[in-house]
């Protein structure tokens, strides 16, 4: 781990990433359990993310005197681009959730193989809860190409003001933790449209004369807000309903994700191979742990929640890691195949 002046990528960022998804974990062990947390929020953390990330690439690219068709093409364009490196982690998750089914259920019918790809593109209202934690993949899929056209917009202000009333009336009247069908996509769309309100404050942030020199202060500000946030989210009898937990987290962490994407304190600037790493392999921790906890859930193994999550935790680790090396190896493969008939 080190500090550098230009560092493109926020390293830190990738170990909070791999956190939440330990968070979501521990969420999933003990779901159902009377001792569950409301650590599903960190799902929202994800979107965040996404949105904040494909705002700041669309906000480089340069769309004077392009027509919606365009914009609409660069849109399905990038899309294809950002999940396209899903789909061999996404074959795998549905595999094991086949095979979560087998043993569960003790068999896998026709009727529950054909209606996969309706669950996987939430085109059925009555989703299979084999394959719910997918969600997230496939209502970004669906409402991806239309927050990409978007971002594409001229006008910023405009933008900040209409998203900023969204985002307040969703959270604050609409939002609950029961998502199906359109709904789900709803929350894919608003969560991602938090993250160009993100973007916005961290840009104020940074190029704020007074704060520039306030990196002590607001590294403070930022650890305080991340460390008090999931707190916010572990149960207890002030908090048994979203109405108080769910404020103070998404607010927390909208400050401290401003902040630390803001440049402007001593977190941003650590380079970190190992958070790095981290971070790529949480997606893949993501789909593939859910499966792997309703196995180990079964009344014949008789596990203690607290067992089912360690030992879910580590396989899901284990198995993301190699799903990385494997699937690496043959892209990097046929990249190379790729060239050699290229240069014949």
């Amino acid at each position: 781990m080190r500090i550098v002046k230009n560092n493109k990528r926020i390293s830190v960022l990738g170990l909070i990433k791999f956190l939440a998804a330990i968070a979501i974990i521990f969420h999933h062990a003990f779901i159902n359990s009377g001792h569950g947390t409301h650590f599903w929020l960190f799902v929202d953390l994800f979107f965040f993310i996404t949105g904040y990330f494909t705002f700041k690439h669309f906000r480089k690219k340069k769309n004077r005197g392009m027509i919606l068709e365009d914009k609409a093409d660069r849109a399905i364009k990038y899309t294809i681009k950002k999940f396209s490196a899903f789909i061999p982690y996404v074959m795998i998750a549905v595999v094991l959730y086949s095979i979560s089914y087998i043993v569960e259920e003790g068999n896998l019918n026709f009727s529950s193989i054909l209606i996969i790809p309706f669950n996987l593109t939430f085109l059925n209202s009555q989703i299979n809860l084999h394959m719910s934690v997918l969600w997230f993949l496939s209502a970004m899929l669906i409402v991806f190409p239309l927050f990409c056209l978007m971002c594409q917009t001229k006008n910023k202000r405009v933008l900040y003001i209409m998203l900023f009333t969204a985002v307040i009336v969703y959270y604050f009247n609409s939002f609950d933790h029961y998502f199906y069908g359109i709904q789900s996509l709803i929350r894919a769309f608003v969560s991602m449209s938090t993250g160009v309100l993100v973007y916005a404050t961290s840009r104020a942030i940074r190029h704020n004369f007074r704060m520039k020199k306030s990196t002590m202060t607001l590294s403070v500000i930022g650890v305080l807000s991340l460390v008090l946030s999931p707190i916010c989210l572990y149960p207890n009898s002030m908090n048994s309903n979203y109405t108080i937990y769910g404020y103070l987290f998404l607010l927390l962490t909208f400050i401290w994700l401003s902040i630390l994407l803001s440049d402007r304190t001593i977190f941003s600037k650590i380079s970190s191979p190992l958070f790095d790493y981290l971070e790529r392999i949480s997606m893949i921790i993501y789909l593939v742990h859910a499966p792997i906890i309703k196995i180990l859930l079964i009344p014949e193994l008789a596990l203690r929640r607290r067992y089912v999550f360690l030992i879910s935790l580590i396989i899901s680790i284990i198995l993301s890691i190699l799903l990385d090396v494997i699937v690496g190896k043959i892209m990097t493969t046929r990249k190379s195949n790729k060239l050699q008939k290229n240069a014949q």
